[in-house]
C-alpha cells in the first residue's frame, strides 16, 4: 500500500478503523499492509492520500539470486539449494510458519519470532511455492559472514574527523575517561582491547560482540587503519544479550 507521504498517528488509526493495518515500511511511502475482509479505503484528507493498493506477487518477494541469478558461496546449500531468510507477516504464527515450510521440503528451519523471520535451507525448485504462501513478505539470502574490519565505518560515521586533533581541524574526541556498557554477544580477547573490556556473561558466542566492541573502542594497533569510534575509552563492560540478528 502506497501513500503520498508518511502517515500521521491519526491517519494510521483511521486506516485501522477501516480494516487496514499498516506493517513494515518498504520505501517510497509504501508499506506492507494487512486488510480485513471488510476493509474499505478511507479518505485521509488533503495532506495525504492513498495512491495504490497492490497484492504482492510471488516474484516480487524473491531475491534475484533465487530467480536464476548467481548465488554467493556462503548462501549455497548443497546441489540446487540455498540458505534463505523468510520474512513473514504479523498474522502468521511461528508454528504455522515452521510446519508450512517443512511441508515444502525446507530443512534446518529456525523461526525467530521477535524478528518475524525464518532461517532455513531451501531447494531453488520450490522458491516460487514458498513465495506464494500468503503470509510470506520476502525470501532473501542468508546474511553474509560478518567481517571484523572497521575501516569503512570510521569514514561513514565521521569518526576520523571526530578523532582528529582540533589543531588539525577535528574535534579531538577519542573517548578519554569515558566508561560504557555494551549489550551484545561474547567479546573475544584482542590486542586492540588490551585490558579495557570486562565480560560479565558468557551466554552467547558470536563474532558480532567483538565486531561491535571493536567498532566502539578498538585502539587500532592491529591494523592501524581500523580504529574504533572512541579508541581511548577507559573501560567497557559487556553483557551477553544478543540473539539471532535480523
Amino acid at each position: 500500500m502506497q501513500l503520498t507521504g508518511l502517515p500521521s498517528a491519526r491517519e494510521i488509526q483511521l486506516l485501522k478503523a477501516h480494516g487496514i493495518h499498516l506493517g513494515d515500511y518498504v520505501g517510497g511511502y509504501a508499506y506492507y499492509a494487512l486488510l480485513d475482509g471488510s476493509a474499505t479505503l478511507p479518505s485521509l484528507g488533503r495532506g495525504n492520500r492513498l495512491t495504490s493498493v497492490v497484492a504482492l506477487r510471488p516474484e516480487w518477494k524473491l531475491n534475484d539470486a533465487l530467480q536464476g541469478g548467481t548465488l554467493p558461496e556462503y548462501a549455497k546449500a548443497g546441489a540446487g539449494g540455498a540458505k534463505v531468510v523468510i520474512r513473514y507477516a504479523p498474522n502468521a504464527k511461528p508454528q504455522q510458519v515452521s510446519e508450512s515450510l517443512a511441508r515444502l521440503g525446507l530443512r534446518g528451519i529456525e523461526v525467530v519470532e521477535q524478528f518475524r523471520a525464518a532461517y532455513a535451507e531451501m531447494l531453488l525448485a520450490v522458491s516460487t511455492e514458498v513465495a506464494s504462501l500468503p503470509w510470506v513478505l520476502t525470501v532473501g539470502l542468508y546474511p553474509a559472514p560478518p567481517s571484523l574490519s572497521n575501516r569503512e565505518g570510521r569514514i561513514i560515521g565521521r569518526a576520523s574527523v571526530l578523532n582528529t586533533p582540533a589543531v588539525y581541524g577535528g574535534r579531538g574526541l577519542e573517548g578519554k575517561g569515558v566508561r560504557i556498557g555494551i549489550g551484545d554477544a561474547n567479546v573475544t580477547s584482542h590486542v586492540d582491547f588490551g585490558n579495557r573490556v570486562h565480560v560479565q556473561e558468557y551466554e552467547y558466542a558470536n563474532d558480532h560482540g567483538t565486531h561491535v566492541a571493536g567498532s566502539i573502542l578498538g585502539a587500532g594497533l592491529l591494523p592501524p587503519d581500523a580504529r574504533g569510534m572512541a579508541p581511548r575509552l577507559r573501560r567497557g563492560a559487556t553483557t551477553s544479550t544478543c540473539r539471532r540478528m535480523a
